[in-house]
């Protein structure tokens, strides 16, 4: 479960990035496409989570919430396919919203890095404040909603895009912190 949990913040972050690319190079491709193409994803991700659940017995880990994420997802992408209009009006502020929880993400890594006195937390630190300080400009200021869209798009992308960075900085920071506890460096 470790590994495969390991992997999953990039995937999302990279198909966020890919995503952010799409709807602001690809304009051909209609909002309510995306949507109903992300609520098939979230509606697939749910049953995967349900499936997984049962199949790996989660009931035996009193931490293992998958049947509970697998029917909030279920629930989410189906109202996500009968309220796309309204969707896709929300969708900057759901944009700048995501992006704030991966900043919160990019944060975190950079603290691991400082704590494992590694140099590269800075880089970290500073996409995470870039990440946050767009989020909360799109959520506060009153743009027009194309503008909006327009840079809650750019912003999806570049978040995207620093969370991957972000998670190759602390794997290289953690593996440059475990070869200096192998050789028994402080």
């Amino acid at each position: 479960m470790q590994k495969q949990t390991s992997y999953m913040v990039p995937t999302v972050a990279a198909i966020a990035a890919i995503l952010g690319a799409v709807l602001l190079f690809v304009p051909q491709i209609s909002l309510d496409k995306i949507c109903y193409l992300m609520c098939g994803a979230i509606v697939a991700g749910g049953v995967y989570a349900i499936v997984h659940y049962f199949i790996t017995n989660g009931f035996a880990d009193e931490q293992d919430y998958g049947f509970s994420v697998g029917v909030f997802l279920l629930v989410v992408g189906i109202l996500g396919f009968i309220k796309t209009p309204e969707i896709i009006l929300f969708f900057p502020v759901a944009l700048s919203i995501l992006a704030l929880v991966y900043g919160v993400m990019v944060l975190q890594d950079a603290l691991d890095l400082k704590r494992m006195q590694s140099s590269l937390w800075y880089g970290s630190l500073a996409g995470a404040l870039l990440i946050h300080g767009v989020a909360i400009v799109v959520l506060i200021y009153p743009f027009e909603q194309e503008l909006r869209a327009t840079i809650s798009y750019g912003m999806i992308l570049g978040t995207g895009i620093v969370l991957v960075a972000s998670k190759i900085l602390r794997r290289i920071g953690q593996k440059k912190d475990n070869k200096e506890e192998l050789m028994g460096i402080e």
